[in-house]
């Protein structure tokens, strides 16, 4: 079994241009899947024949104020953002 070396360790922190850069990744990636939810329910035939129509704008000010919410009974010692699941479209 071969040793695995981190780029960065638990405790590492990179460089603010680098921190930036993650940032803006985890960003997109989080409003990509949090705006796609929405979209596929507004677009499947089940979704339409049930009448659902479910905003993409309540879903990222759901996810923001869950996250908010999540945070402050955490402490911020967890960072985590909580936003839409897609377990519920099969």
């Amino acid at each position: 079994m071969s040793s695995v070396n981190l780029t960065y360790g638990v405790k590492d922190k990179p460089g603010f241009w680098k921190t930036l850069l993650f940032a803006f990744q985890q960003v997109l990636a989080i409003l990509a899947a949090t705006i796609v939810v929405p979209v596929i329910i507004n677009t499947s035939k089940e979704g339409i024949a049930a009448g659902a129509n479910m905003s993409q704008s309540a879903a990222l000010v759901g996810a923001g104020l869950g996250t908010l919410v999540y945070l402050l009974f955490t402490k911020f010692k967890s960072p985590v953002f909580l936003g839409s699941s897609f377990a519920f479209l099969s």
